[in-house]
């Protein structure tokens, strides 16, 4: 040791402390700072927030360029803070391919789940906005649990367009088939419009056609089942059925009492004799006849057969009509 204070250092000990900086530094190269992880130009650091201004791409040539897995968690998570952005956003330029595809195997839930405001949202322009498919089930479900609210609401703004459309196009059957209850449901606030509104564009169609295939209870008509059942205040302002047009009903007809007889009879389906509201028969002369009137109109429950009575024999054909109610 010098008397000026100085320590003589060894060459050996200056070897080792160069050789610790550069070891230093070369760490630093290696592992970059935290603060720059996934930045613009940087690599993307698994543990870390990358931040970055500039798009990221990956491409592969397989099967998946990106994929996400988790055991309990979300496999891939996208958020977005934009207005009119999504948190996931899939595009595919394949005519056959699929922007987003979502499926669930185990559990056979749901494929996609959508969260608040709009479950599922679809926009399309020319296309459709939403499309289910199904090979055994249902193409589309809704259900909700609001109070006046539906499980399936459609709205149209073309005036040439269908808030709701159905249709079969193997069977030609049922395009809509209601439940339980009330099959089908219309409710209107506009003056001068329908509730339910039938339109066929065939000759032979049936605009509307309501059918009952067992009895059904329904409240103060007793065990009655129907097939159309109108209802308005008895008043003079009001129709419970109202008809522009030619009506015709299954259980009426023209007959013809021949010459020299004085009654004719005729099968009709389900006359009854009893319950809430009996079976009926009006008739009147079509054939003008002096002296010749209609004397009784006859039911025969039994054998479903109506007989029309005149007061005397006729000196020639004459028709009558018939009408039967209830």
């Amino acid at each position: 040791m010098e008397g000026n204070g100085r320590t003589k250092v060894g060459r050996r000990a200056l070897l080792a402390a160069g050789a610790a900086g550069v070891a230093a530094v070369a760490a630093q190269a290696v592992a970059p700072a935290r603060v720059l992880a996934g930045g613009d130009h940087q690599p993307v650091i698994q543990g870390e927030t990358n931040a970055g201004s500039l798009t990221t791409i990956v491409g592969a040539a397989g099967a998946h360029a990106l994929e996400g897995r988790s055991d309990v968690g979300d496999g891939l998570r996208g958020i977005s803070k934009g207005a009119g952005r999504s948190g996931v956003y899939g595009y595919n330029s394949n005519a056959d391919g699929y922007g987003v595809f979502g499926r669930n195997d185990p559990g056979g839930t749901s494929g996609v789940l959508g969260g608040k405001n709009w479950g599922v949202k679809g926009d399309a322009g020319p296309g459709e906005g939403v499309r289910g498919n199904s090979g055994t089930g249902d193409g589309v479900v809704g259900f909700s649990a609001g109070a006046n609210k539906s499980g399936v609401n459609g709205s149209t703004s073309h005036a040439d367009g269908f808030a709701v459309a159905g249709r079969n196009t193997v069977s030609h059957t049922y395009g809509y088939l209601g439940g339980k209850e009330n099959g089908v449901y219309g409710a209107s606030p506009v003056a001068n419009k329908a509730a339910v509104l039938g339109e066929h564009s065939d000759p032979t169609g049936v605009a509307v056609s309501g059918a009952n295939t067992a009895t059904q209870v329904r409240g103060g008509l007793g065990a009655w089942g129907m097939g159309l059942f109108g209802s308005a205040p008895i008043n003079l302002a009001s129709a419970a059925l109202y008809v522009g047009g030619r009506a015709m009903f299954e259980r009426a007809g023209l007959l013809t009492i021949a010459k020299g007889t004085s009654s004719v009879s005729t099968n009709v389906a389900a006359i009854g004799a009893g319950g809430p509201m009996p079976t009926m028969v009006l008739a009147t002369l079509q054939t003008n006849r002096a002296g010749v009137y209609i004397q009784a109109a006859v039911l025969n429950p039994a054998a479903s057969k109506v007989t029309i009575y005149l007061n005397k024999k006729v000196s020639a054909a004459t028709k009558v009509a018939f009408f039967v109610l209830n």
